[in-house]
């Protein structure tokens, strides 16, 4: 099996029915002879394929691949299952999915599967997965040995398919999935292997179950042992999905790779009720990817690293791809749009990908979409066949990105900093608040602090704790449940000689979802130097929710996000968020205080250190207090040096081997041109443009310079 070398660039091309059939050639030569791209993804939609149980119609998809021969383009398919064919669900209707408000998901069109089919059947039911294993590997076996197929994308955006639903009238029991009856088995013969005995469930949830078949899965919210298991079971089901696909295609076409891609990057965006673990789902294919649509999310510079970092942490070693970035404005609804891209995010963009390790650019899509919400968006050409502005700018990076690619195909970053995250965490929020945005904003809050030090973060789960090795500084963002067995692997990491930063409540649930006793969970309380004392509410917003027509705050401004001042590492004040928790040092520092009680300690733990708050920073950063960022900065700093740094530009190496490298330098800001100084690391000599090929002085050891808003400037280093 090969894995291509970096870089590549192409867009995805064809989703039944756009482009129309009559235009294949005209485009596929446009796309390869005008825009030079390297590479198209065929969406090989099951419904448009498999209409009949014996028959196939490949016929426009044979055309589409001829064509690409006859150009030397290179074309990877993309097996979608997410749209089912009708007869299948005339003769087991019993397989659709079905919502936690008992609503069957009848077969039917979608914003992105305009042809019908979707949201496809449950994979519970045998039948559906024989006859899905039938359509595999007649595709495989179908296009195996054609010479422009580079490989399979096996799963678009990975997920809980219906909880996507475009329904908009809809609650969130018509987003939560599956509650057929063939689910509902699957779940109770889970919940059997991993509790052996109703009896040692019933200890574990808090139930007096009978028998196995009194067991339903939650489709309400009131307790927390059931949905943590629900989550869990589906985060197992998927990636045993991921791998039953990839073991298909492979049976058929074992020398091609087959790679999947997220729609959404958990912590980055908040997706619960779609079940995603991108490590689980990472671990079964040959490479990785995820979609990218900045300007949809309202992403600055800053987040969107974040969300390639954690991407490349999921892929855990393995080549990942940035697969679907927006190819035009991205939809609202059906009437409103977002921005385009413009040709300097298309710079910003990729060479921040390339920063963050990607090979390879897929865009989302070529042509503008046809019909449904998606319709007037997302394409790089204009219905009409009119090349953009952004599509020339996607082609003349594609050019420089392949200049370089010798560089970018050795380069990994280097990492020092991690950052916990675990699913579990967003299942348990989401069952006490029926959402897990306050995780997403303390996760993007922490990372920002980390952008800032011109650093890469490293993603850790609860599952992948040996990925800890190499490195400094571990950051802890709201941690409401905490294995014993994970607060042990994290006081070993801080006894080795690490960093850890941690905020209140770490471990508040056990992994029943029973609250614990005593804060923080398990050993890290002798890490931390602390126990917490009873948790006060308290935040600027808060304010009394009944009998409060004036929307005053409470008399007692306790409640109402009073101060920290902090002395150590630094001077800095700051009003707490979410939770105001004093904390009883023992053998920890009181580094902070909220009128007399203590709000953070530091603490010496074997060889390393630890910094605990009596609340959340990571809400705090997230909320932009520039006195919490340079407290989390400071700290960072002080154990961790960037290759680059700068003060009002964010610079980022990009090393190959034989003493050459490139140098990306980002502009954060949204509105204001800055200037700066950057240091050269001592080993280059001679700092060229890229963009004019001029060469740049370095004066001193470093180059000044000036970028543009949400922009970006590279050089490369010899």
């Amino acid at each position: 099996m090969k894995i291509p070398s970096a870089y590549l660039y192409g867009t995805a091309y064809f989703r039944p029915p756009n482009p129309p059939r009559s235009e294949h050639r005209w485009h596929l030569t446009k796309i390869r002879e005008e825009l030079g791209f390297d590479l198209i993804r065929i969406r090989m939609q099951w419904n448009a394929i498999h209409r009949q149980p014996d028959s196939f119609d490949w016929d426009e998809y044979d055309e589409i691949a001829s064509i690409c021969s006859d150009l030397g383009l290179q074309f990877l398919l993309e097996t979608s299952l997410e749209s089912a064919p009708y007869w299948l669900e005339r003769a087991h209707p019993e397989s659709r999915y079905v919502s936690a408000n008992g609503q069957a998901m009848e077969l039917g069109p979608y914003d992105s599967t305009q042809f019908g089919g979707y949201p496809g059947l449950c994979f519970d039911h045998e039948v559906v997965r024989q006859q899905g294993e039938c359509y595999l590997l007649e595709l495989a076996g179908r296009f195996r040995d054609n010479p422009m197929l580079i490989g399979f994308d096996c799963w678009n955006e990975p997920h809980l398919e219906p909880a996507w639903v475009c329904n908009y009238w809809g609650n969130m029991g018509d987003r939560l999935f599956c509650y057929c009856q063939e689910t509902r088995a699957e779940f109770r013969r889970w919940l059997a292997d991993k509790y052996q005995t109703v009896e040692n469930l019933n200890n574990t949830w808090g139930r007096a179950y009978w028998e196995w078949d009194d067991i339903n899965p939650p489709n309400r919210h009131g307790t927390y042992a059931d949905w943590l298991d629900w989550g869990r079971f589906w985060f197992d089901q998927l990636g045993d999905h991921m791998r039953w696909r990839y073991d298909i295609l492979k049976s058929v076409a074992p020398d091609h790779f087959v790679m999947s891609h997220s729609g959404a990057v958990p912590p980055f965006l908040p997706r619960p009720n779609a079940y995603i673990h991108n490590w689980k789902l990472a671990e079964h294919v040959d490479m990785w990817g995820t979609s990218f649509a900045p300007k949809y999310h309202n992403w600055d510079l800053g987040t969107c690293c974040g969300t390639i970092d954690a991407t490349r942490s999921a892929a855990r070693g393995k080549r990942f791809w940035i697969s679907e970035m927006s190819g035009g404005s991205t939809y609202v609804r059906g009437f409103a749009k977002s921005p385009q891209p413009r040709s300097k995010d298309y710079r910003a963009w990729n060479w921040l990908s390339v920063a963050c390790g990607a090979k390879a650019t897929l865009h989302w899509c070529y042509l503008e979409e046809s019909t449904g919400p998606e319709a007037t968006n997302f394409g790089l050409v204009r219905a009409n066949g009119q090349t953009t502005d952004r599509a020339r700018a996607a082609s003349k990076i594609a050019d420089s990105l392949r200049r370089y690619s010798h560089i970018i195909d050795h380069h990994q970053p280097s990492e020092s900093v991690g950052i916990l995250y675990d699913p579990d965490n967003t299942m348990q929020l989401f069952a006490m608040e029926g959402e897990d945005e306050l995780y997403t904003r303390s996760h993007i809050g922490y990372y920002k602090a980390v952008w800032e030090c011109d650093l890469h973060a490293r993603y850790i789960t609860y599952d992948t704790l040996n990925d800890l090795s190499g490195l400094r500084v571990l950051i802890m963002p709201m941690c409401l449940t905490m294995p014993d067995a994970v607060a042990a692997r994290i006081a070993q990491f801080v006894s080795d000689g690490g960093v850890l930063i941690a905020e209140a409540r770490t471990g508040l649930f056990d992994h029943r979802g029973y609250n614990r006793p005593n804060l923080p969970a398990g050993v890290l309380s002798e890490v931390v130097g602390a126990v917490e004392a009873e948790a006060i509410y308290s935040d600027p917003d808060n304010r009394p929710r009944l009998n409060n027509p004036n929307n005053e705050q409470w008399p007692d401004p306790i409640y109402n996000g009073p101060s920290i001042h902090f002395n150590n590492p630094c001077e800095a004040n700051f009003p707490v968020r979410a939770y105001l928790v004093p904390l009883e040092p023992t053998t920890g520092q009181i580094i902070a205080h909220c009128d007399s009680q203590c709000l953070g300690v530091n603490n010496s733990y074997g060889q390393g250190t630890a910094y605990y708050f009596g609340t959340y920073i990571g809400l705090a950063l997230a909320a932009g207090d520039a006195e919490a960022k340079r407290l989390i900065k400071t700290i960072i700093t002080q154990y961790c040096t960037a290759e680059v740094w700068g003060e009002k530009l964010r610079p980022r190496m990009i090393k190959g081997s034989n003493g050459e490298a490139l140098l990306a330098v980002f502009n954060d800001s949204r509105t204001l041109r800055q200037s700066d100084h950057i240091v050269i690391p001592f080993e280059y000599h001679r700092a060229v443009d890229i963009n004019n090929n001029q060469p740049v002085v370095i004066q001193d050891g470093n180059i000044s310079l000036q970028v543009d808003p949400e922009d970006v400037k590279v050089f490369h280093l010899t």
